[in-house]
C-alpha cells in the first residue's frame, strides 16, 4: 500500500472516531458487507478496474467533507453490489427499524419466484454446494439443525444442491430437490422476528401454510417457532401447497434442554 493510501486512511480512522454520524454510517455499511458475504457462495468477481478508479475518485475528493464521503463510498458499494448480481440490497437506517422488524415484505414471494427461476428453471450460473455430508454441514451452521435437509424433502424427492442467497433484504439458504424429472425449491432461514404476510391457503400440524402465484410458479410458505420456510415449484398449486405441508408436518423445532430432567439431551417439540 502506497504511503499516501495509509495516512488517507488513518485520516478516515481518526474521522470515525470524532463523528458519530459517520461512524454509525460506516457499522451499517459493515453490516452490509456481512449480508453480502454470507448472500453468495464466493462467486468470484473482477473487480481490480473498478477498485482503481472508486480508489482515484476518493484521492480526488476535498479531505474531509462528510456528505462527500459517503456519497463516494456509496459509490463503492453500489458498483460491488452491481459486479456480484445482487439484485437489491438495502440497509435500514435507525429511523426505518421499526417498520422492517417484525413483517416480510411481500417482495419475498416475487423474490422467491425470481431466484427460483434464473438458478433453476433457467439454469443462470451460480456456485453450488453439493454433496449430501456438505450440505448438511451448512444447514446446521446457519440454522442449528442438520435434520432439516431430510425434513423438508417432498416424498420420493431428495436434496440435489444448497447455495445462499438473499430474499427481502434477508439471507435464506436455497436448497434444490430433485425426483429425478423435477426440481423445486426450497427457502429456510432462522427466524428473525419477520411474519408472513400472503393468504393462508392451508394449516398443518397447526401453522398456517400461506401461498402465491407469481406468473407459471407457485410459492407457498409457512412458519414455526424457530424457522421460516418457502418452497418454489413449476407444479400446479395444490401439489405446491402439498408440498409445504408435508415441510411443515415435519419440521421440528429443537428446544432447550430440559431443567427437569437433564438426562434427556434435548427435546423436540411440534409447533
Amino acid at each position: 500500500m502506497k504511503c499516501a493510501e495509509v495516512e488517507y486512511l488513518a485520516e478516515v480512522e481518526q474521522h470515525l472516531k470524532e463523528c458519530a454520524a459517520c461512524a454509525h454510517e460506516m457499522a451499517l455499511q459493515k453490516q452490509s458487507d456481512e449480508m453480502l458475504h454470507d448472500t453468495l457462495l464466493s462467486e468470484p468477481v473482477h473487480d481490480d478496474e473498478l477498485r482503481g478508479r472508486v480508489q482515484a475518485e476518493i484521492r480526488q475528493m476535498p479531505r474531509w467533507l462528510p456528505s462527500r464521503l459517503w456519497l463516494a463510498l456509496g459509490t463503492a458499494a453500489a458498483a460491488a453490489l452491481l459486479l456480484v448480481g445482487i439484485r437489491f440490497i438495502y440497509v435500514p437506517a435507525a429511523s426505518d427499524s421499526a417498520s422492517t422488524t417484525g413483517q416480510v415484505s411481500a417482495s419475498i414471494w416475487a423474490d422467491a419466484a425470481d431466484d427460483h427461476n434464473e438458478e433453476v428453471v433457467k439454469r443462470a450460473q451460480r456456485k453450488w454446494l453439493y454433496g449430501t455430508a456438505e450440505i448438511n454441514a451448512m444447514v446446521a451452521e446457519k440454522t442449528g439443525d442438520a435434520k432439516l435437509v431430510a425434513q423438508l424433502a417432498p416424498e420420493h424427492y431428495h436434496i440435489d444442491r444448497m447455495r445462499i442467497c438473499e430474499l427481502a433484504m434477508r439471507t435464506y439458504l436455497h436448497l434444490v430437490y430433485t425426483d429425478g424429472r423435477h426440481e423445486i425449491s426450497f427457502f429456510l432461514r432462522r427466524r428473525g422476528g419477520e411474519q408472513l404476510t400472503g393468504p393462508t391457503l392451508a394449516e398443518s400440524n397447526g401453522r398456517a401454510v400461506e401461498g402465491e402465484s407469481v406468473e407459471k410458479l407457485q410459492i407457498a410458505g409457512f412458519q414455526s417457532q424457530r424457522y421460516t420456510v418457502l418452497v418454489v415449484s413449476e407444479q400446479p398449486r395444490q401439489q405446491t401447497l402439498d408440498f409445504a405441508s408435508h415441510a411443515a408436518n415435519s419440521v421440528l423445532d429443537v428446544a432447550a434442554i430440559s431443567v427437569h430432567n437433564p438426562v434427556i439431551p434435548a427435546v423436540l417439540l411440534l409447533h
